[in-house]
């Protein structure tokens, strides 16, 4: 009887030992899985840290780009704006310039006929002379 006392405690004592260290392996193994969930939680913050970071840079660096170009394109339509009324100033010149030689050679060609008259008289008058 003594024997058979012996061999069910050893069973129970090998049972609840190996119990034991199933229980303590389970344990340690989701210690380890909770210790990787934690790093892998920190790479994650990590990651969306650098990415916030990134959208801001890039967000910051697409709105001076877009200043940039509004500032380009008002100086491009203030300069072609100038060029437009300088050319018009230009044209208002030529035209000025061009009205004042028409009116020059106007006076010229006047004085001409009327030189070329009064020496069409003076011939007349010495042929009329000469023929007297």
């Amino acid at each position: 009887m003594e024997a058979n006392l012996a061999a069910t405690f050893d069973a129970g004592n090998s049972f609840n030992s190996k119990l034991k260290d199933t229980l303590e392996g389970l344990l340690g193994a989701n210690n380890e899985r909770k210790a990787e969930i934690d790093a892998l939680r920190g790479d994650h913050d990590k990651l969306r840290a650098d990415h916030d970071a990134l959208e801001n840079t890039t967000t910051r660096e697409n709105d001076l780009r877009k200043n940039e170009v509004k500032s380009l394109e008002e100086r491009t339509a203030k300069d072609n704006q100038a060029r437009i009324t300088d050319i018009a100033k230009l044209d208002g010149k030529l035209d000025s310039e061009n009205s004042a030689r028409k009116e020059e050679i106007k006076a010229l060609d006047g004085w001409a006929k009327g030189e070329n008259d009064s020496r069409k008289t003076e011939i007349a008058n010495l042929k009329n002379f000469a023929e007297s």
